[in-house]
């Protein structure tokens, strides 16, 4: 029982890392999300919880004219959030559809006025 609990909290330790940008009102950012095995699965950007209705953009439907666009090279991908606003500062996730549980890295995000 306590080397299956020790094993369960290492694999959940796993599921996501983090990141942290810095970005300038008005300017752009470019996020490089890293993941394995990931090669054909569906990639997502999301923010708060990362509940259905958080989620920003995905590569299923990686619309680029917005906000946010997004670039899938199998185990990496870009998330690129333009215009910037001091609003959009706070955490976000770059997530990977899995079987079982998603996969994620945690983004945290900080918008500065420019000097």
């Amino acid at each position: 029982m306590k080397i299956r609990l020790i094993i369960t909290i290492f694999l959940l330790g796993g599921l996501w890392e983090t990141e942290a940008l810095t970005g300038d009102v008005g300017q752009k950012v470019t996020i490089k999300c890293v993941h394995s095995y990931a090669d054909t699965n569906v990639k997502y950007f999301c923010s708060g919880a990362c509940s259905d209705r958080d989620v920003l953009i995905t590569s299923r439907k990686p619309d680029s004219s917005g906000k946010y666009s997004i670039k899938d090279e199998g185990n990496t991908f870009y998330v690129t959030i333009s215009d910037l606003k001091l609003e959009d500062s706070g955490t976000y996730w770059c997530g990977i559809e899995r079987v079982g549980a998603d996969t994620f890295v945690k983004v945290i995000l900080t918008v500065k006025q420019s000097e």
